[in-house]
């Protein structure tokens, strides 16, 4: 049984990250063409580092500090196992250089979904400021699409979930009005035909109800007034009064915002979430698609449980803030390791193996 767990762990964790995970290697190419470039990087503006919870002796701080934020793969990753997480950042060596055929299936699959609603328009960026500006004009132009009802797709969402210091940032798949006229996140998995019908593991389940739960958190948040431009441009390490490169500033133009910096633009993204009408998110869908031909195997609808999304989020930022040391899988969950890029240098399975062996020792000399 161990066996089989560990063949659907190989077979779809993670193929429907690769969107923040993108996102995330190209703010750090930023980040390192900054530092190469005689530009100082808005990282050093004193502005923007006052009271920063992220500091070079705890996790966030040493794998996230120069970005200010934590991505939705990071959470449901360390939420699967803390110690592999950590290992992906500290031993990157190890992890195959190669992305595995089913991951790359998966991105496939959800690029084709996105080009059926969009043109993919690239732009040019020169500064951390111009990202962040691409994802902000990004997410107006989809708010103004849900404003008119429309099905919206790859829709960024960030916040500080319950105020525990953690900034994240995550890519909703879709997010449309469902037949009973709700507003409803609909995530997509890609899972190996061989599975058919049948349901993943309770692990696997769970792991994917915390994603779809932070983003329903989220962006119930920002509509509801809860981030403020001043709180984003500070967790980002962002100047508001730096000029925004060219490119992004004509993208602006043509969506009729007139901004030339990051306290523009902020001031007025947050200004049309308060004034926006769009109602919360009431229902939350899983599907399971097929990746050889793209049908839905299996729907799942998720329950909102909002005392279990606190309590897994509080668990989780401890880490990040370094309020307590890493921790790997329960001994119930060890058939995880089968398949694990760092099972032969894992320090926390050694010590469970450990123990288990001191156990056994003690019960059999009574």
């Amino acid at each position: 049984m161990a066996g089989n767990l560990g063949d659907e762990f190989s077979s779809c964790l993670e193929d429907e990250f690769l969107n923040d995970e993108v996102f995330v290697q190209i703010d750090e190419a930023v980040e390192c063409a900054l530092r190469r470039s005689a530009q100082p990087s808005s990282i050093t503006n004193p502005e923007s580092v006052n009271g920063d919870i992220g500091t070079s002796t705890n996790p966030l701080g040493k794998f996230r500090g120069h970005l200010g934020y934590v991505s939705v793969t990071d959470l449901v990753s360390q939420y699967w196992c803390e110690q592999q997480m950590e290992y992906g950042y500290s031993c990157a060596e190890l992890l195959p250089e190669k992305t595995p055929t089913h991951i790359q299936q998966g991105a496939d699959i959800h690029m084709a979904k996105e080009l059926e609603l969009y043109d993919v328009v690239p732009i040019s960026i020169k500064t951390k400021e111009d990202k962040w500006a691409v994802v902000c004009l990004n997410f107006l132009n989809q708010l103004s699409a849900l404003d008119a009802c429309q099905t919206v797709r790859e829709l960024p969402v960030f916040g500080e979930p319950y105020g525990m210091g953690l900034f994240v940032y995550g890519i909703i798949d879709e997010l449309r009005f469902n037949s009973k006229r709700k507003l409803e996140i609909l995530e997509v998995k890609t899972r190996s035909s061989e599975y058919g019908s049948k349901p993943p593991s309770k692990a696997q389940q769970n792991k994917n109800s915390l994603q779809v739960l932070i983003y329903y958190k989220m962006f119930n948040d920002l509509i509801s007034g809860k981030i403020k431009s001043k709180q984003f441009l500070k967790f980002l390490k962002l100047s508001g009064s730096k000029l925004l490169s060219e490119e992004p500033i004509a993208v602006a133009k043509g969506y009729g915002i007139d901004c030339k910096n990051m306290d523009d633009l902020t001031e007025i993204l947050f200004k049309r979430l308060q004034i926006s009408d769009l109602p919360k998110i009431e229902s939350i869908a899983i599907e399971y698609i097929s990746q050889q031909d793209c049908s839905v195997l299996r729907r799942c609808d998720i329950p909102v449980d909002e005392g279990w999304l606190e309590s897994q989020f509080n668990r989780l930022s401890t880490y990040w803030t370094g309020y307590r040391t890493t921790m790997g899988v329960d001994i119930e969950e060890a058939w995880k390791c089968h398949r694990c890029d760092f099972v032969d240098i894992c320090e926390w399975r050694k010590t469970k193996e450990q123990e288990c062996r001191m156990r056994n020792k003690r019960k059999a000399e009574k």
